[in-house]
């Protein structure tokens, strides 16, 4: 049942313009999960594919993620990145709480906006209690905030006349995904896509750490973290140190987007409508809230040299 409304949520993304086949797979889930002819029945296999199709994607993510892109920073760049990514996990968690969301969702809405969107929030979720259960809220959220800024951003650069370096600086530093960000960047020049690109991958590459941190102690077998962590690790390390042929990288990437479509797809039809009502608005508050202060910090700096 999952990999057919993974499927038809594959199909729609290809028909919405912007829509990533993530979040449409979570919708499609969700509008399935909270149909009558919905059965019972259905809702154990939904949470077996959630769970276990997102530890496997977990451990394929780790196959395309190169920790080299962290050298490529300049001296300045990576502390502010640091800086930057920090803020907004730690102001997840803390302000998540503080306007009425669980813990975990605050959580997760904070590293989805620090690091890269979808897939940080799909390698963590597992580490923090009811996290699965609360990812497609929170991927839903950056997503769409992440579509927002793509627009919005380019026209900020050329409001302020940023100078290629700044304006690639502040576009790879604030939004969500990988997408968003070539999306923007690309739009005011080939430059300063490419360079927005790499600061972004300089804060996909702070996913590691990070979860290193939150993995600690929440393994079973008297391993230090996970299983599927482990996996992951040793995938960004060989990407990192050996490479992989570019057919290899290829199928890895595509089969990580598959199985986390899949698992969306089972987690979506997991969320109450109710659960949705409650916490959907406060999540998007929390969401413009963070972005904010990201867009903020960077062009208080960047405006000030």
């Amino acid at each position: 049942m999952c990999i057919a409304l993974a499927a038809l949520g594959a199909v729609v993304a290809s028909l919405v313009p912007g829509l990533d086949p993530v979040t449409a797979a979570i919708a499609v889930g969700f509008v399935a999960g909270n149909l009558p002819w919905w059965s019972a029945r259905l809702t154990p296999g939904a949470k077996w594919a959630g769970k276990q199709g997102m530890s496997i994607a977990i451990v394929l993510l780790g196959f395309g993620l190169d920790l080299g892109a962290l050298a490529t920073l300049d001296r300045t760049a990576l502390p502010l990145l640091a800086l930057m990514v920090t803020t907004a996990v730690a102001g997840g968690f803390v302000l998540g709480p503080m306007l009425g969301l669980p813990r975990s969702l605050g959580g997760l809405v904070g590293i989805g906006t620090a690091i890269c969107g979808s897939s940080a929030i799909a390698a963590t979720s597992a580490l923090l209690d009811d996290g699965e259960e609360e990812a497609p809220i929170a991927i839903g959220v950056v997503n769409l905030l992440g579509t927002v800024g793509m627009v919005a951003l380019p026209v900020v650069a050329t409001v302020l006349a940023l100078a290629p370096a700044d304006a690639a600086f502040m576009v790879g530093s604030t939004l969500h995904a990988v997408g968003h960000v070539a999306g923007a960047g690309f739009t005011l020049s080939p430059e300063i896509g490419e360079l927005a690109t790499a600061v972004k991958m300089g804060r996909v590459a702070m996913l590691a750490p990070l979860l290193l941190v939150l993995g600690r102690g929440r393994s079973a077998g008297g391993l230090p973290v996970p299983g599927y962590l482990i996996g992951f690790g040793v995938g960004s390390l060989l990407v990192t140190f050996v490479g992989l042929p570019a057919p290899i990288a290829g199928a890895l990437k595509l089969a990580a987007t598959a199985t986390l479509t899949v698992a969306m797809a089972g987690l979506g039809a997991g969320v109450d409508l109710r659960q949705l009502a409650s916490d959907g608005a406060r999540a998007l508050g929390l969401g413009i809230l963070l972005f904010g202060m990201q867009l903020t910090l960077v062009l208080a700096v960047l405006l000030s040299f």
